[in-house]
């Protein structure tokens, strides 16, 4: 992990269909637009690829990074601890 102190805290949102299908009427962006109502620290990152890179540069030890989903955002994880 790099320490590019740039962004501190936030929430970083990936839509992405799991089990089931998406019929679109709720996307991550909607989630990311609520959040920021309030506190203006969360971003949208369409892709798990884009949120590593994103996490790679922006995160650093003692960060708590803690992903959640469905279906198999597990390999989110995997791909950022390699």
């Amino acid at each position: 992990m790099k320490k590019n102190r740039s962004h501190t805290g936030g929430t970083v949102v990936c839509q992405h269909a799991g089990g089931g299908e998406d019929d679109g009427s709720v996307h991550a962006r909607d989630m990311v637009a609520g959040i920021n109502a309030q506190t203006s620290n969360a971003e949208y990152i369409p892709t798990f690829e884009q949120i590593n890179d994103y996490l790679l540069h922006n995160a650093a030890a003692g960060d708590i990074v803690l992903t959640l989903g469905s279906g198999d955002v597990y390999k989110q994880t995997k791909l950022f601890l390699q």
